[in-house]
């Protein structure tokens, strides 16, 4: 326990300096001071969270077990393509939609894909719906400041900032989702929770992802398709996933298939443009145009 103190006080002294020289000071800092910094840092690396250290529930990593709000949400997906990332979310089947369901006011408030600026950055969150508001809102903010202070912002520098924000100590509790975040200047896509931000080719967030990312994600090369062409295929290969591979790992997670009238959202970001696919409402109904 001692050492873990010393190793504190250090950051602590260290980056209580580095305050003092604004000429030194990263851009990340202007999400947490230095001192905010080292108590995030010493709470996540050395586990200093209080408490018993024999109790387990003060000794759990925050974000080292998944979370339910997360691991029970309906899918979402991003892949990077030739020309574009594709964007997929699923929604709850749990009520009657016509293929018009997207366009009708009263589900407005369900979108799960959201536009955060003006350059075709779009954000996916997974988990508690209020939480991915809550997200979506700072992360404009984070992008406002971003362009206020420096004139245009980085989707690296963005990603880094809305990491420290969700790992932020001093709230009364973490947000419960875990983001996907499309770019178009640069056409990658970030995966975004209170442990980090991290660079993908692919990926699923929610429940039944890891079969996704394990039987499609894995095995298929988005990036020599183009946008439009890989969302199809995408879309195709959910359809047509079973419940059970022969070669399947036995500790793999229960995939639940799809059926054809399974409502989703679709999108492509590409050329700092943010566009919706409206007229491919279910998962069985092919694309016929693209919409803005």
């Amino acid at each position: 326990m001692i050492w873990l103190i010393q190793k504190y006080l250090l950051i602590l002294v260290l980056l209580s300096l580095l305050e003092k020289n604004d000429a030194i000071r990263t851009r990340t800092t202007r999400i947490q001071t230095p001192i905010e910094q080292a108590v995030t840092t010493t709470a996540l690396l050395f586990n200093f969270r209080g408490g018993d250290d024999n109790d387990d529930d003060n000794n759990i990593l925050p974000g080292s077990k998944p979370n339910p709000y997360v691991t029970m949400a309906p899918l979402i997906i991003a892949i990077v393509c030739k020309d574009g990332v594709a964007m997929v979310a699923v929604h709850n089947n749990n009520k009657e939609y016509d293929e018009n369901w997207f366009h009708h006011e009263n589900y407005r408030e369900e979108v799960r894909i959201k536009p955060i600026d003006g350059k075709g950055t779009a954000l996916m969150s997974c988990g508690w719906r209020p939480d991915a508001e809550w997200v979506a809102s700072i992360s404009r903010k984070l992008i406002a400041d971003e362009v206020g202070l420096y004139g245009t912002s980085s989707n690296t520098i963005f990603a880094q900032d809305l990491s420290l924000w969700m790992a932020e100590p001093n709230r009364a509790r973490a947000p419960s989702v875990a983001n996907l975040v499309a770019s178009s200047d640069d056409g990658c896509v970030w995966l975004i929770d209170m442990t980090g931000s991290y660079r993908v080719r692919a990926h699923a967030l929610g429940k039944g992802d890891s079969v996704v990312n394990s039987r499609i994600l894995c095995t298929i090369d988005f990036t020599k398709l183009t946008s439009e062409e890989g969302l199809d295929r995408l879309l195709d290969e959910l359809l047509k996933l079973k419940e059970k591979e022969e070669n399947d790992d036995e500790e793999e997670e229960t995939w639940e298939p799809l059926p054809e009238n399974t409502p989703i959202e679709c999108a492509i970001v590409q050329n700092n443009q943010f566009k919706r696919i409206l007229s491919r409402p279910f998962l069985g109904q092919k694309a016929r145009t693209i919409d803005k």
